[in-house]
């Protein structure tokens, strides 16, 4: 079974740049009402994950703002979906899990 990776500005370029496959990020708040709610479904979907292939991690933006800046996020939730470390889509707000399954076998 996976584990969600908390990510922070630091290990964000080694986990998730630099990792050969489908990197998820959940950029999230701890103040951000719908962030509380994404963030068991970002949770199960890890807990789950099989695939050597597929990662998925969150930042704290208020922890990690270099990385939020960096990537243009000005709001969350965003999902950030990033192939070979190149980002390939991204999903704003609250996201409710068929469609995050969805965009996982998407972007596989």
């Amino acid at each position: 079974m996976g584990t969600l990776i908390n990510l922070t500005d630091a290990s964000f370029d080694a986990e998730i740049m630099r990792f050969p496959g489908l990197a998820v990020v959940d950029f999230y708040s701890t103040y951000c009402a719908p962030c509380k709610l994404l963030k068991p479904i970002i949770e199960a979907l890890a807990a789950e994950n099989e695939d050597p292939q597929v990662k998925l991690g969150t930042l704290n933006i208020d922890q990690g703002n270099e990385v939020a800046v960096r990537l243009g996020i000005l709001g969350v939730p965003v999902i950030v979906f990033f192939k070979n470390g190149h980002e390939v889509g991204r999903k704003f707000g609250f996201q409710p899990r068929k469609e995050l399954e969805s965009q996982l076998k998407k972007f596989r």
